[in-house]
């Protein structure tokens, strides 16, 4: 299912999202990101580790995890998780929100969360600087 991310400019979507993790198969996580319809499939120590892998690759975007927290947002079997992290890229730290029933997923729609805060935050920066012809 198509997610939309929210609370920054929609640049990223996480479309199909598939990740695995166990001691029979190797961990990875598959995220089709709609942003220059691209596909990356990455391992990684885990699938969260794989994600922020395959995320950096599709983006370009370089990230360190700052802080990760996991909580839940209601109760029952079905609950639904939701995942704050902070990230830091050139210096600058951006936080990130997901929810999911699936904490994986909610922490991929986290990590593209932050990344959409990036881009919108670049994309702000070039059309606010002043070229020498304008000064």
């Amino acid at each position: 299912a198509e997610k939309c991310i929210r609370g920054a400019a929609q640049t990223l979507f996480a479309g199909n999202i598939r990740f695995g993790a166990g001691d029979l198969f190797l961990q990875f996580a598959d995220v089709i990101a709609q942003f220059l319809h691209t596909e990356r499939v990455q391992q990684g120590d885990g699938p969260i580790d794989a994600a922020f892998w395959a995320v950096e690759k599709i983006t370009g975007i370089k990230l360190t995890c700052k802080e990760f927290r996991v909580s839940s947002a209601s109760l029952g079997r079905d609950a639904i998780g939701e995942v704050t992290l902070e990230v830091e890229h050139e210096g600058h730290s951006y936080r990130g929100m997901g929810a999911s029933t699936d904490s994986v997923e909610a922490t991929i729609l986290a990590i593209l969360n932050s990344v959409n805060r990036i881009i919108t935050e670049k994309s702000l920066r070039s059309a606010n600087k002043v070229s020498p012809q304008d000064a």
